[in-house]
């Protein structure tokens, strides 16, 4: 039978056999009902004391369970696994749980849920500012970006911010640290001149001048390119539907819905200009495996810069 609880708040002070005197309070409650308690000490009572109200101040109107006992590792593992996995794209949880493997779990992993501060957090951010790579890099070494360290600070926050919802911690501990500021780089788009050069060189890609025309025309993002099939393009009156991106995760090719609404229609007059080749590349594509086809793509694009 579970036993009743005692209050949150409660605190009580005593002097120990070796002279110290202990604070200690309520934090929380097992799931048989006992009391998680924690403890200040002090060489003196007033000391004791001064520690203990701050502790009291610290944990009001908290109760926390037994799992806040777990290390940051475990709780990412739990975050990802049931909090996040069905709210947002395969690929997008490929990305975070790189992060926290090569970044956040290298230099944070074994710290205890209940013990990591806000120091801690911000020495973190700081090293892998300089030393957060796995592999160096032949230009920057091990340093991380900025943007990077901003979006390790993003999954972190996400996942803490869980994790005082399910009343594991008291406070979110990356609330309160410094990152680096966005820089948003100039997007360079093509002159006239640039365009006609460009036009120009695909013309030597004759296996894939229709996807660089469809980009260079629609603005398609490459996985939204990779995911059209044909009874997306309606030749009759001249209009391409995007109802599909394709991605690449970390079991293979991802194919799922794209960063814009479903429907979204792209630039009407590309579809009847690509009707010109629209058999012989429909013959091609039809054999060729699509995750062949996205690195395809992914290749000559950054070949071509776009």
């Amino acid at each position: 039978m579970p036993s009743k609880r005692r209050p949150q708040g409660d605190g009580t002070i005593r002097k120990r056999s070796d002279g110290r005197w202990e604070g200690r309070i309520i934090i929380g409650h097992k799931k048989n009902g006992s009391p998680i308690f924690k403890s200040v000490f002090g060489k003196t009572q007033k000391s004791a004391l001064k520690q203990l109200h701050l502790l009291i101040d610290l944990y009001r109107d908290v109760d926390l369970t037994e799992e806040f006992q777990m290390t940051l590792s475990e709780w990412l593992d739990k975050w990802l696994g049931e909090y996040m996995v069905f709210t947002i794209k395969e690929s997008t949880i490929d990305g975070y749980r790189k992060m926290i493997n090569n970044q956040i779990k290298r230099f944070l992993g074994e710290k205890q849920l209940a013990y990591l501060t806000t120091a801690d957090v911000q020495k973190f951010y700081n090293h892998i500012k300089q030393h957060g790579r796995t592999d160096s890099h032949p230009v920057h070494g091990y340093a991380l970006s900025d943007n990077m360290v901003r979006r390790v600070h993003m999954v972190l926050h996400q996942a803490l911010d869980v994790a005082v919802k399910e009343r594991l911690i008291v406070r979110n501990p990356t609330r309160g640290t410094t990152i680096p500021k966005t820089h948003r780089n100039e997007k360079q788009v093509l002159d006239n001149e640039q365009l006609d050069k460009f036009l120009n060189a695909i013309q030597q890609e004759p296996y894939w001048y229709d996807f660089f025309y469809l980009e260079i025309m629609t603005g398609l993002r490459r996985g939204e390119i990779c995911g059209l099939k044909w009874s997306d393009v309606n030749f009759a009156d001249g209009t391409l539907t995007v109802r599909r991106s394709v991605g690449k995760g970390s079991g293979g090719i991802i194919i799922g819905e794209t960063k814009t609404d479903a429907g979204d229609a792209k630039n009407p007059a590309t579809a009847k200009r690509s009707n010109v080749a629209s058999r012989e590349t429909q013959t091609r594509c039809q054999r060729m495996d699509i995750s062949a086809l996205y690195k395809s793509v992914r290749t000559l694009t950054s070949r071509y810069s776009i």
